[in-house]
């Protein structure tokens, strides 16, 4: 496991923070912290689009969805605390990742807002 301090924040309120990456042969796990506060609506949506770790050059691992959140839904001032799975490993010497949530969209929508969260692996 590997721990780390990468946060990213975006317009819509939403902040989320990567606690931790851990590296198996069949996926990669990321400890998070994902939190919404805002005045603009009531709840977002993290993935109703696309939402992946990229790494490399171009390479994608995409979210496994969640049984009981599929588009992991957070209602305004709440926090989600667990743990994101992506199916595949990334390779060993990788430095960094970035965790993309609703690729494409911009930050400032206020149903299903696109943040990219850059997560470096090397030692700090």
């Amino acid at each position: 496991m590997i721990d780390t301090n990468a946060q990213g924040t975006n317009e819509a309120g939403v902040t989320a923070r990567v606690k931790s990456v851990t590296i198996s042969d069949d996926a990669t796990v990321l400890g998070v912290v994902l939190s919404f506060d805002s005045r603009a609506t009531n709840y977002v949506e993290l993935a109703d689009a696309d939402t992946y770790l990229s790494y490399g050059d171009n390479q994608r691992l995409h979210l496994r969805q969640i049984a009981d959140n599929p588009y992991l839904r957070i209602s305004n001032g709440q926090s989600l605390t667990g743990e994101l799975v992506f199916p595949g490993a990334i390779p060993v010497d990788t430095k960094e990742i970035s965790l993309v949530f609703n690729d494409g969209n911009e930050g400032s929508d206020t149903s299903a807002p696109g943040l990219v969260v850059t997560v470096p692996l090397a030692a700090q």
